[in-house]
């Protein structure tokens, strides 16, 4: 059984999303706090946190892979 560029891809990306998610929460909250009073985030903030985490490392993945392949 072989797995799929694509899959490999998609795995580094599900990985690097859930690495990175608690960074970017704390990074947002930061961003969107107004003098002493700090944001939380909802669910809903979090998920489009880890949603746009995944798909912008999923294409860097996916062209690592096409960068990769080209320089052997």
């Amino acid at each position: 059984m072989t797995i799929s560029d694509e899959q490999v891809a998609h795995d580094k990306a599900i990985a690097f999303a859930q690495a990175t998610l608690l960074r970017d929460i704390e990074e947002f909250e930061i961003q969107q706090s107004h003098g002493g009073k700090k944001h939380r985030t909802s669910l809903n903030e979090q998920a489009n946190l880890f949603n746009y985490s995944y798909v912008e490392s999923l294409k860097y993945f996916a062209e690592e892979k096409d960068r990769y392949q080209f320089s052997l």
